[in-house]
Formats: structure tokens, sequence, C-alpha cells
């Protein structure tokens, strides 16, 4: 069973301080790969979703 973390987690894990500084650095130029464990906003205030084993691997085996 997948657990979905948010982007406070992702925050922590990456030492990242702003949503846009993840945005523009990991998620927006890598997308077309997270899209696979990475829980996109359809719309404005909807909450960003990663799998949490996935997401801990895919930083682990890319350099950010």
């Amino acid at each position: 069973m997948t657990e979905w973390v948010g982007m406070k987690w992702l925050m922590e894990q990456t030492g990242i301080k702003s949503n846009a500084a993840i945005r523009k650095r990991i998620l927006d130029p890598h997308k077309e790969e997270l899209c696979q464990f990475v829980r996109y906003p359809e719309k404005q205030g909807q909450p960003w979703q990663f799998s949490r084993v996935h997401m801990t691997n895919w930083l682990r085996n890319n350099v950010v």
C-alpha cells in the first residue's frame, strides 16, 4: 500500500525551503518521469502528493 506524503515532507527531504524552488528544480523539469508516483495538482489549491518510498528512491538516485 502506498503511503502518500505532502510538500512539507519533500521540503524536509531536499532541504529546499520554497515550493517554487522545488517546482523549478525538481518537479517541473522531471514531470514525465515523476508522474508515475507524484500526484500533480489539477488546479490551484489542491495539494501535491508524493509516494514516500518511490520519491525517496528517486531522490537518492538523481542529483538535484
